[in-house]
């Protein structure tokens, strides 16, 4: 809704004020309605020769007039006065108060907002759209524990309202509560299904729990099948297995089908758990799996789990392999809720690095010129970071052998952040755009994973590192890779 709307809409509902109470059968109540009316048809000059027929005592709703008249003549310090007057003047009722502070919000007025607000609860401490109000301009203002408290009570109040669900929702999504933010917009669509604000609130928050690749990693049969071979292959009857991450409980309910005694599956997203336990009872497992909607850092021997893990299933994997934290994500399970001497599934991992010539994805991640205008600053700040890319999709040249940077056990016995630095010689002349990441996730002793470009293609592909500029090769020329690590990233990049 654009602005002048939104003005107009409150003067149409303080005119509904008006005439639901006393004073607008009153003479003074009738100079202001006809005021608003030619207010309301930009008869500017008019409305104001009628307001002035107004005795004193000045109620309320003239002051709020008043203050809009003088706003539309720019006189904003005038305009600030009377929005203030008409928080103490006489006639001030809850209702018009609340719009008093929606006038005076619309206008960037937010002090004055909030007093006005203030008053209207203090006046009527069940006015919805006052508390509604208050939680937007509170959020505005950054205040985000007053915004929430505002908005959850305008939403008790008056649970029928779509409208303070999605503001409460939008306040819970800016403080990256997601869960919350999400049964707020799920709650709006059920008061409104057709409420196109919500749907797409919706679905801009489920884009970020839900990731794009999750349907692709599901339909991954490379991935399923390895995992399924490993977990056949550890799983017995006595096995009471933890399952990290669990998303939509595929791997769970392969280590049920496997014969497991029990599964405890955690899922940090609420919308996945709740669907992973709806996925679980249609499939027959539901006793035998139990899906806990957290962290696994929250869990706890003898609340969520009867007994510690033999064995642990984390597939917290992503393209470059660490970006999902599988490092500390795991040291923490299996110190805490894990048997001496557990079973991990994935086990450990190998990278991979090499450089490459592609000026087509090197071309992808740059800007050069657009429309005839440089853009070039831009590549200065654009971050550096990997990209997931299916090389096979791409003519590519590999200019070195492979080098394997990289290995890591799961659990780390000692994980400690390195930066090292790798000789390569070139097996042929060429322009190197970028560095390309694969690993080989070792499921069991006999048993991997690999997203090597020259193995079945899976829904990792590859990562790949753009260099911050193309840097010439030459066949036998040895050139140095420069790799490091961090709990959650691999940084790579080439040197003479």
């Amino acid at each position: 809704m654009n602005f002048k709307n939104k003005v107009n809409d409150l003067l149409d509902d303080l005119e509904v004020n008006i005439k639901s109470t006393k004073s607008g059968r009153t003479s003074q109540g009738k100079f202001i309605l006809r005021s608003l009316e030619l207010l309301k048809k930009s008869a500017t000059q008019q409305s104001e020769s009628v307001l002035d027929e107004c005795s004193e005592p000045l109620i309320s709703p003239v002051y709020i007039l008043k203050a809009l008249l003088s706003k539309k003549r720019g006189q904003d310090t005038l305009s600030l006065k009377f929005f203030e007057k008409a928080i103490n003047a006489t006639g001030s009722t809850s209702d018009i108060l609340r719009i008093n502070g929606d006038i005076s919000h619309c206008y960037g007025f937010i002090e004055t907002a909030i007093k006005s607000y203030d008053k209207a609860v203090e006046l009527s401490p069940l006015n919805d759209q006052a508390f509604l109000g208050r939680g937007k301009t509170y959020s505005e203002m950054g205040k985000v524990t007053s915004a929430i408290d505002n908005l959850l009570q305008a939403t008790l109040l008056n649970p029928e309202s779509a409208e303070g669900y999605i503001a409460l929702g939008n306040e819970y999504r800016n403080s990256s509560m997601n869960d919350a933010a999400i049964k707020c917009y799920k709650t709006a669509l059920n008061r409104e299904p057709e409420n196109a604000i919500a749907q797409s609130a919706l679905d801009s928050i489920l884009e970020l729990v839900i990731p794009h690749w999750h349907a692709a990693m599901l339909n991954d049969y490379e991935r399923t099948e390895a995992f399924e071979t490993a977990i056949n292959a550890t799983i017995k009857p006595e096995t009471y297995v933890l399952d990290i991450g669990t998303g939509t409980g595929l791997l769970a309910m392969l280590a049920s089908r496997a014969g497991a005694r029990h599964v405890i599956a955690c899922e940090a997203v609420e919308i996945l758990a709740e669907t992973a336990t709806k996925i679980i009872k249609d499939n027959g497992f539901d006793d035998k799996i139990s899906i806990i909607h957290k962290h696994s850092e929250f869990l706890s021997i003898g609340v969520e789990l009867k007994q510690k893990a033999d064995v642990l299933i984390a597939e917290l994997v992503d393209a470059s392999l660490l970006g999902e934290k599988i490092i500390p994500v795991i040291n923490d399970a299996v110190k805490r809720l894990c048997k001496p001497g557990v079973i991990v599934i994935p086990c450990g991992a190998t990278v991979f690095a090499a450089p490459f010539e592609s000026k087509k994805i090197y071309q992808e991640s740059r800007v050069d010129k657009v429309a005839s205008l440089d853009i070039r600053l831009f590549n200065r700040i654009k971050p550096r970071m990997s990209l997931q890319t299916d090389l096979s999709k791409f003519q590519w040249k590999i200019l070195s052998k492979p080098t394997e940077i990289f290995k890591f056990e799961f659990p780390s016995k000692k994980f400690v952040p390195k930066r090292h630095k790798f000789k390569l010689t070139p097996n042929t002349d060429g322009m190197a755009h970028g560095i390309a990441l694969w690993f080989d996730l070792q499921l069991n002793e006999d048993t991997f994973i690999s997203t090597s470009p020259f193995s079945a293609s899976t829904h990792w592909k590859q990562s790949v590192y753009p260099l911050s500029s193309p840097m010439m090769v030459k066949k036998n020329k040895p050139i140095s890779l420069l790799a490091s690590f961090t709990e959650n990233r691999i940084n790579v990049d080439l040197g003479e």
